[in-house]
């Protein structure tokens, strides 16, 4: 008979696998326990990280104090008055005469070309903050602090002003750390030599 046989080898099969832990979920089967050892990732130290103040106060320049555009000293020639425009922070420099008033406006020159020959290529090519070009170019040339342009102007959106008929003038010099930018886009003569001594002359009381 056979079936008891089989039953005894089924039995036995069965008593064989007791007592055998049985695998964790994901795990091989039979496979035995191994710990894995986790690699770190190599740290770098970059030069200057944790370094102290005065470390840093020898690589790092020193601050730059410029004094305030207020205290920038002009001597005006006789006819000529000084207005200081909080609104703006700049000096305006007025001659009044019978029927026109001219006016040098005295500002930081804040991210302007700092030569000559960028200087003349911005003032023909792009307006300024008054919306003016300068197509014509009088005279121009180097001062021992800076540079100035002598001009006809006129607003980049004026076409029909194809005669140029006001001159006008710039000067920007490099005065107590800082650039400072005279400019005037109509006077006459006389007063244009007038505004071009005094602010090649300007100066900061140190």
């Amino acid at each position: 008979m056979r079936y008891p046989i089989v039953v005894l080898v089924g039995l036995g099969l069965a008593l064989a696998g007791c007592g055998k832990k049985e695998p964790e979920p994901g795990g091989w089967v039979g496979a035995e326990q191994t710990k894995r050892k986790v690699l770190q990732p190599e740290t770098k130290i970059t030069k200057g990280i944790g370094a102290t103040d005065d470390q840093m106060k020898k690589v790092l320049p020193p601050p730059v104090k410029l004094p305030p555009l207020r205290d920038l000293q002009v001597t005006l020639p006789a006819g000529w008055s000084a207005s200081w425009l909080d609104l703006t922070n700049e000096w305006a420099y007025d001659k009044r005469e019978e029927k026109v008033t001219y006016r040098v406006s005295v500002t930081r020159s804040v991210q302007e070309p700092t030569t000559l020959e960028a200087y003349l290529k911005q003032m023909r090519e792009k307006p300024d903050e008054n919306t003016f070009i300068w197509p014509a170019i009088v005279e121009s040339g180097a001062l021992p602090d800076g540079f100035y342009v002598v001009g006809r102007p006129r607003q980049v959106t004026d076409i029909t002003n194809k005669d140029l008929v006001d001159v006008g003038f710039v000067v920007v010099r490099q005065i107590g750390g800082d650039r400072i930018r005279f400019r005037s886009h109509r006077v006459d003569d006389a007063a244009r030599q007038e505004a071009l001594e005094f602010s090649k002359s300007a100066r900061f009381n140190q």
